[in-house]
């Protein structure tokens, strides 16, 4: 049974290990396909913990502040928002790993099934 696939990655990564048979070429079950290079989610979580804990001792430090009445509150409120924007952007990012963990999953148990 001859199956025709195209895969498609839901994050931007790449493919950094390909053994992508020839078109008729025989392949096992297990046999190892592709492999994602994950390094761009892993640099860009990196970074947004670090902007996220830089971002929350300032808010920290705002929040104190203004409780004492020290401090405008547009500095407060622009901490906040910073804080919560990159909690959401962190959330967003775990978000879309778990979804494509999910697919690479599936495609691999569709290609089980078929193979």
């Amino acid at each position: 049974m001859a199956i025709r696939m195209q895969l498609f990655l839901l994050m931007p990564q790449e493919l950094y290990r390909q053994n992508l048979p020839d078109v008729g070429q025989k392949v096992v079950k297990g046999q190892v396909l592709a492999q994602i290079d994950d390094q761009m989610y892993k640099s860009q979580m990196q970074g947004l913990e670090t902007q996220y804990k830089f971002a929350s001792d300032m808010f920290d430090k705002q929040k104190r502040l203004w409780d004492q009445k020290i401090g405008s509150e547009v500095q407060y409120l622009q901490s906040k928002t910073t804080k919560e924007s990159l909690e959401k952007q962190i959330s967003s990012l775990k978000t879309s790993k778990l979804i494509s963990l999910k697919s690479n999953r599936l495609l691999t148990e569709q290609l089980k099934n078929v193979i």
